[in-house]
């Protein structure tokens, strides 16, 4: 008898959908479309890598922000990471149903996203966009504030 190894892509979404949020008016979330159980991967998405001096070099240039800064990670070191899938799409919440995962493949590097509990069908999964940066609170301009202190790159003058 032969044992066949499950087909187990890199990347893969499932049990996932975009639709309107329930958070933000007019803006996406993902939902689950079925039962997603307590410690259950349901997206592995690739990523783009790219250094941080090409959004820093950008914002001294242009004087703005480019429109990707917000939706980075922070990879390793000076990298940082464009997560393809819906990964940009997940919203934020300090008591989040769900978290991610940096994974550091040389061949496959990727972002996995894990549920912290059950999610039930029709619920919109929420991860923390900076785990140890403490609660993050938005204005209403949109920029992000770390437990009452704005970053650098988000002061404006």
């Amino acid at each position: 008898m032969f044992k066949v190894k499950p087909n187990n892509p890199k990347w893969f979404m499932k049990k996932v959908e975009v639709k309107e949020s329930t958070v933000h008016e007019g803006g996406l979330g993902v939902f689950a479309t079925d039962h997603i159980e307590k410690r259950e991967m349901f997206e592995s998405a690739p990523v783009l890598l790219w250094h941080k001096d090409l959004l820093t070099d950008y914002t001294e240039l242009h004087e703005s922000k480019h429109i990707l800064a917000d939706h980075v990670f922070i990879w390793e070191g000076t990298v940082h990471a464009f997560c393809l899938g819906y990964g940009t799409i997940y919203n934020h919440s300090n008591e989040p149903n769900a978290m991610h995962r940096l994974v550091h493949d040389d061949k496959h590097p990727r972002i996995e996203f894990i549920a912290k509990r059950d999610i039930k069908p029709g619920e919109e999964i929420f991860h923390h966009y900076a785990p140890r940066a403490g609660n993050l609170f938005f204005t209403d301009a949109g920029s992000c504030d770390y437990d009452g202190q704005l970053h650098d790159w988000e002061k404006r003058d």
